[in-house]
């Protein structure tokens, strides 16, 4: 008996740290997510055990800190998917800064996403995502993708009432 129960500790262990693991994840996240969408919000993520079970198609790989922004201004009340885009792509360096990234690393992330936004299609492309343009977050500043130095975005600013 004492043997069968050592052996059942083990899996039970693994789940419970997996859980805690989810938890402190997320509990890190939430002020980021929060920052960026200039109000509190939660951050729930996948589980390891939720992806295990998830029977839904993938289509390749995402840049995680753009999807973490993207919805973020989601929350924020941003509904158009490519106008949301470019709101991320401006907030990628600053998330990336949060998360622990040197400025510098930050900054050249953005900028590549920026470089690849017109190519991501109608969804989630648009021709305004450019320093100066309809959807630039920071027009006062000449940066565009990468604010220097990196600023929190702070909510939709002068789009929240679009």
């Amino acid at each position: 008996m004492r043997v069968l129960a050592s052996i059942a500790v083990i899996p039970v262990l693994f789940v419970g740290w997996q859980l805690w693991s989810d938890h402190s994840f997320e509990q890190r996240l939430a002020p980021i997510a929060s920052g960026i969408a200039g109000r509190s919000v939660e951050v729930n993520c996948q589980s390891l055990w939720g992806s295990l079970l998830d029977a839904k198609g993938r289509e390749g790989e995402v840049y995680a800190i753009l999807i973490l922004a993207h919805e973020s201004y989601h929350t924020a009340g941003s509904r158009d998917e490519a106008e949301t885009n470019c709101f991320a792509i401006q907030a990628m360096a600053w998330t990336a800064t949060e998360l622990g990234a040197p400025q510098d690393e930050a900054e050249l992330l953005a900028l590549a996403m920026e470089a690849l936004e017109p190519g991501q299609g109608t969804d989630y492309g648009t021709n305004g995502c450019h320093g100066g343009e309809r959807l630039d977050l920071h027009p006062e500043t000449p940066e565009f993708g990468t604010e220097f130095p990196v600023v929190p975005p702070g909510g939709l600013g002068r789009f929240a009432r679009q």
